[in-house]
């Protein structure tokens, strides 16, 4: 990082899945540095999108940002 170039991102972050907070009955994938409880959603609120299965989560972050997700180890495992 050079303070001419601003904030440069490590590339240390992970594609995982997690339940919904506010739909628990849906899951969403979300970018995490492993090892952290801090996450960002991958998708904004306006923009979010849903999965009703957690395999359904994951072929969606492969085909859209080449990466496999796994689960999230916070994520609440309530069915």
């Amino acid at each position: 990082m050079a303070a001419d170039r601003g904030l440069q991102p490590d590339q240390s972050e992970r594609l995982y899945v997690m339940r919904d907070i506010m739909h628990p009955r849906f899951w969403r994938l979300c970018w995490s540095k492993p090892g952290s409880d801090c996450y960002v959603m991958a998708e904004g609120e306006c923009s979010a999108r849903y999965y009703t299965r957690m395999m359904d989560a994951i072929a969606a972050g492969q085909r859209r940002y080449g990466e496999t997700a796994t689960r999230a180890p916070w994520s609440d495992s309530r069915a």
